[in-house]
């Protein structure tokens, strides 16, 4: 304090001149009256100095007394020297004495004081922030300067300074978290540092940051609190838009300060780590750190601290993040130091590259199976013979997977055993019963016989898995099988032996690297029945219609068929034994040359492959080309060996005028959907707002252009009866139920009636709402009069088909009884005058009597054929299995005699259906595919499959006969229809095959077929899952 300090030199001169006046008083004052009164009065001053130290008080008193004692000089009478004066005196001097020194040291305070104040009022006016002092916490008065009315923009006429008027300018947001700051402050004597909003003279809320300290000077006394206001408005609008966009940063953003704290975190961060985003504010961002990576890690922050740089954070090393969960996760941190008024922090961008990491390690492994997958097919279209590139595969399975045991077997085209053509790895020593598995039988036979592909890891104990002995000495635990399948036919089986766990990602290498083996060995059998066929092949190149020529492996022509000479315009013997590339293939299109190592002709020779060329230029002797379409294929012995190549072409000249039709028909399709009147419009389904072409205005009667048309003005034009449905349509399409395709009517202003169908399409915007729709609109009344006039037309038919139906039925019946009476007479004539004709007359005779009995048979048919038109069917469950039994029961006797083998599918499903009427249909064909076969060893086979597409259950009805030419399979269902004579085949009338289909058609249902001459009919009939012909159900 002041009063502890000692004298300056300037106020002990102050207190000699004092103790001198002072003397000189008491000498004069020997001789006045007032002594006394003075000297008391003197002590009082003291006293007063003393104890109550107030500046006016002490200023006033001393002033009083300096008066009293000039008065006491000059108004009392001299002389007067009692001793009680001269007591006084003394006493008085003392007193002074002992004043002096403390008087002076209070007006030294004072000085000091008034200094003070003077220089607060200067840094008051000198700062922004404004100053509150609250003298007494308890009570509601507060002193506010004029700054923090200037900061609010207030007057203090307008706003009185107290702590009520204080909360009812703070934002009620920040009532809650101000007062609890207050709260702490008081109780817990936590610094008061709070961020909140006040309200200005203009109605905005602007953000201050208040501060301040309380003090007490006993502890019974009031509690006063003095503390300043800053305007950070624009800081806090700063925050928000760094807020912001660390918020909207692609990546986890938070910045920490320099104790490591999180004071800013975005939520896709919070995310990450599988935290709220309030519980991250505040926390030490070691929490994010995994345990054994914290107490470097806080190291580390601690020295980034001290030379903070923009830089990756951990180079060259795996960084990994800490959820919440506990699990960890791999990321990528980016640090970036960012200064500001409050201190350094440091802003972290993180990045989860887990899903990085595992394409990573995916492409690692794409890569490894990708070289694997490259060197298994640089092995396997290598020309060596098959066994030793399977065997190679096995050494390239073995290095790429890191496996034990590596093996490929292949399926016996003889019989049902798997034969091992390859094997590798560390364990690769086999014995016999490795080598021939057979098939269905342990793991590797069973995965050829099911089909499925089987891994396992524990191998140890399975008994499918062979030699237990083998894969406990060899610690085997793991297996992986894959089927290898060409179509629906396996052809082997590739499996693999490991020492550690396989996975699933072990099946799709197999099957990669599987369906190239699976390729190669489909080619091997390939060659291998090629090489058998192409000796019957040449029988038949003779008749075949396109050109067909061998080459040699020199590309010397061995043979050619007429057909290819004819086209080519030599004699067959004139191409024999030269280059025909030389000869036919010799120049491209453009004219330039075509050298012979690019022929695509002679390129099977050196790769072995198929070549198939589109559209080619072939040479004529007589210098002319013709484009040519031509498959060159590889021969090769049983040896796999290649021996030449077989070309197939055929002059495509014809095709191309055909395509140089057909562009020019599209062109004029084009022409004609510009030329079409069709009606574009758009609507624009945020703003209701409809956009049509000229055309629209013609399909709904307007001038074009004559008016503005809206969605309402639309619907208004539909007929009263179409615009529900129309709506509705319009509405589907826009909630994506459907898309719109409807018809309606509108009516013209002429009172008109026009059909319309609209189609239109319906726009979305990123958020799935519905924006715009765009479409056309034609008219169809035209078309709409046409379908009523087919529609009465079809009523026409069928009343027409019944009439037929039913004069077939009586004339059937009528012609009957005289071809009998013909019949009768004739045979009559020959019993009673046989004897009388001759031999030409009784020929003739008998030739009436069979040209009867032929009518009779054809009236029946047609009797019987009209009879399934007009029978009502009886729909029952059918169970086809026992169908089949009972027709096969009823042939057995001509199955035998005809030494025909039949083949069927079992179970077949039960189906409703006229079980009378499709045993007719089935026996039909049966006994049909019977008759029409000529082959020694004859067969039919019988099968049924239920359709995906329609549920149709189809029967099949397949023979090794002698087929149909595809000239007539249509005509075979026309009534009276054969293509045999009467006398060939069994003979019959020719309407089978006519009710058969009637009948299919009544029962709503189809028949088909497929042939080849030679080879083979099959015919297909299909039945609805439910009825749906024009019979009755019973």
């Amino acid at each position: 304090m002041a009063s502890q300090q000692p004298f300056s030199q300037r106020q002990h001169l102050h207190s000699m001149w004092i103790l001198g006046l002072t003397a000189l008083i008491f000498i004069l004052d020997l001789f006045t009256p007032l002594g006394v009164a003075t000297g008391a009065l003197y002590i009082f001053i003291i006293l007063a100095t003393l104890f109550i130290g107030q500046r006016k008080f002490t200023l006033f008193l001393g002033g009083l007394t300096t008066v009293l004692i000039i008065m006491g000089l000059f108004l009392s009478p001299g002389g007067d020297a009692n001793g009680h004066a001269i007591l006084n005196r003394i006493i008085q001097m003392a007193a002074i004495g002992a004043t002096v020194p403390l008087a002076l040291t209070q007006i030294s305070n004072i000085n000091r004081i008034m200094t003070s104040e003077e220089r607060l009022d200067l840094a008051l006016q000198g700062t922004d922030e404004g100053i509150w002092d609250w003298p007494d916490t308890k009570l509601d008065q507060e002193w506010w300067s004029p700054q923090f009315y200037a900061l609010l923009g207030y007057t203090p006429e307008e706003v009185s300074p107290s702590f009520s008027q204080f909360k009812a300018l703070l934002h009620p947001e920040d009532h809650q978290p101000t007062t609890k700051a207050l709260e702490d402050h008081f109780r817990h004597h936590v610094p008061f540092d709070v961020e909140y909003r006040l309200r200005t003279r203009s109605g905005e809320y602007r953000w201050f940051r208040g501060r301040g300290r309380s003090a007490q000077r006993h502890p019974k006394g009031p509690i006063r609190m003095v503390g300043s206001i800053d305007d950070i408005t624009q800081r806090k609008n700063a925050q928000e838009k760094v807020r912001l966009i660390i918020e909207a940063a692609p990546s986890g953003m938070l910045m920490i300060d320099a104790h490591g704290k999180i004071v800013l975190a975005n939520q896709l961060l919070a995310r990450q780590f599988g935290y709220p985003h309030d519980a991250l504010l505040g926390q030490t961002v070691e929490r994010l750190v995994p345990l054994r990576y914290q107490d470097s890690h806080s190291a580390q922050r601690t020295a980034f601290f001290a030379s903070p740089t923009s830089r990756q954070m951990g180079r060259g090393r795996d960084l990994f993040g800490l959820r919440r969960d506990g699990s960890e996760f791999p990321v990528e941190i980016g640090l970036n130091p960012v200064t500001t008024e409050e201190g350094t922090f440091v802003l972290a961008s993180i990045i989860d590259i887990t899903q990085r990491k595992k394409a990573e390690e995916f492409l690692a492994d794409q890569n490894r199976l990708l070289a694997l997958n490259a060197e298994v097919g640089r092995i396997i279209n290598q020309t060596r013979e098959l066994q030793p590139r399977l065997q190679q595969c096995t050494h390239a399975i073995v290095d790429s997977l890191h496996v034990a045991f590596a093996g490929i077997w292949t399926l016996n085209q003889n019989k049902p055993l798997l034969e091992l053509e390859g094997s590798a790895g560390p364990s690769a020593h086999v014995n016999d019963l490795q080598r021939h598995i057979p098939l269905g039988q342990f793991t590797i036979g069973k995965i050829a016989a099911e089909k499925i592909p089987h891994v396992t890891n524990t191998v140890i104990g399975d008994p499918r898995v062979l030699e237990q002995d083998w894969a406990t000495r060899e610690g085997l635990v793991a297996f992986a099988g894959y089927p290898l399948i060409k179509g629906q036919n396996v052809v082997g089986v590739i499996a693999v032996f490991g020492k550690y766990p396989l996975g699933n990602s072990t099946l799709d290498t197999l099957k990669m690297v599987g369906d190239r083996i699976t390729a190669a060995i489909e080619r091997h059998f390939v060659r291998q029945a090629l090489q058998e066929l192409s000796r019957r092949n040449e029988r038949i190149l003779a008749s075949a219609g396109e050109g067909i020529y061998g080459l040699d492996n020199e590309g010397l022509t061995t043979f050619i068929n007429p057909a290819g000479a004819r086209m080519l315009g030599y004699e067959a013997e004139e191409l024999l034994g030269i280059p025909i590339h030389a000869a036919i293939h010799h120049t491209r299109s453009d004219g330039s040359p075509c050298p012979s190592e690019g022929c695509p002709m002679t390129a099977p020779l050196k790769d072995g492959d198929l070549h198939q060329v589109e559209d080619d230029l072939l040479w004529r002797k007589d210098g002319n080309s013709f484009p040519a379409f031509f498959t060159s294929s590889p021969i090769r012995d049983h040896a796999d060996n290649s021996i030449g190549a077989v070309v197939v072409f055929s002059d495509i000249t014809d095709r191309k005028h055909q395509e140089r039709h057909l562009k020019e028909l599209s062109n004029r399709l084009t022409l004609a959907t510009q030329a079409a009147e069709l009606g574009i419009w758009e609507w624009n389904i945020q703003e209701n707002t409809l956009t049509w072409d000229s055309q629209m205005y013609v399909l709904y009667g307007l001038e074009p252009k004559s008016k503005v048309v809206s969605y309402e003005s639309w619907a208004n034009a539909l007929h009263p009866q179409d615009r529900p449905s129309a709506e509705e349509a319009v509405q589907r399409a826009i909630q994506g139920k459907q898309k719109l395709d409807t018809e309606f009517r509108v009516l013209w202003p002429d009172g008109s009636v026009h059909w319309i169908r609209t189609i239109g399409s319906v726009e979305h915007d990123s958020a799935g709402m519905a924006i715009r729709m765009i479409g056309i609109n034609w008219d169809i009344t035209e078309t709409k009069a046409s379908q009523k006039a087919i529609l009465q037309h079809t009523k026409d038919l069928e009343v027409s088909n019944q009439e037929l139906d039913d004069f077939a039925y009586i004339t059937s019946h009528d012609l009957k009884e005289p071809l009998r009476g013909i019949a009768n007479y004739s045979r009559f004539l020959l019993e009673d005058h046989g004897p009388l004709l001759p031999e030409e007359g009784k020929e003739q005779c008998h030739t009436i009597i069979r040209l009867t009995q032929r009518m009779e048979s054809l009236i029946e048919s047609l009797r019987y054929y009209s009879r399934v038109g007009r029978t009502e069917l009886a729909i029952l469950p059918v169970n086809f299995d026992a169908l089949l039994d009972d027709i096969l029961l009823t042939l057995k006797p001509r199955l035998e005699e005809t030494q025909v083998t039949i083949k069927r599918s079992s179970p077949l499903p039960t189906w409703p259906c006229d079980g009378v009427k499709i045993r007719e249909v089935l026996a039909n064909l049966i006994t049909n595919a019977m008759k029409y076969n000529d082959k020694p060893e004859k067969w039919i086979q019988l099968s049924a499959q239920i359709l995906p597409d329609s549920g149709h259950l189809e029967i099949a009805v397949r023979d090794n006969g002698i087929g149909i030419p595809q000239a007539h399979q249509q005509n075979i269902f026309r009534i009276f229809r054969r293509l045999h004579s009467r006398d060939k085949f069994g003979g019959g009338d020719g309407a089978g095959l006519t009710i058969v289909k009637k009948i299919m058609e009544r029962h709503g249902g189809t028949i088909r077929l497929e042939s080849t001459m030679g080879e083979g009919t099959t015919f297909f009939v299909a039945l609805p899952p439910s009825h749906t012909g024009k019979g009755q159900d019973s």
